[in-house]
């Protein structure tokens, strides 16, 4: 079961878009992982324009979890993999 959110969908859009701005001006490459489940759509959407207006990556997590939000040893496999071939593909490996 999903606990409601800490904030609305608006905090949730400004004060992630920023963490994102501030890490790609420092010089950070910038990937987003999404855990959010899908009766969650107004987060989600403000997940999806942040990721496309700041040309972010974006992981989408739906796989079983230990909890609401973290995934099992299994799961974490997934994620490591699926991040591992993100920074591959973008050349963020050096």
């Amino acid at each position: 079961e999903w606990m409601e959110p800490q904030e609305t969908a608006n905090q949730y859009e400004a004060n992630l878009r920023h963490m994102v701005l501030r890490s790609q001006q420092s010089g950070a490459k910038v990937m987003l992982i999404s855990f959010w489940g899908p009766n969650k759509t107004d987060y989600l959407t403000r997940l999806s324009d942040i990721s496309r207006d700041l040309n972010v990556p974006i992981l989408s997590y739906q796989g079983p979890r230990l909890d609401i939000v973290h995934p099992t040893k299994d799961g974490y496999r997934v994620v490591g993999k699926r991040i591992f071939d993100t920074f591959e593909k973008k050349g963020w490996l050096e």
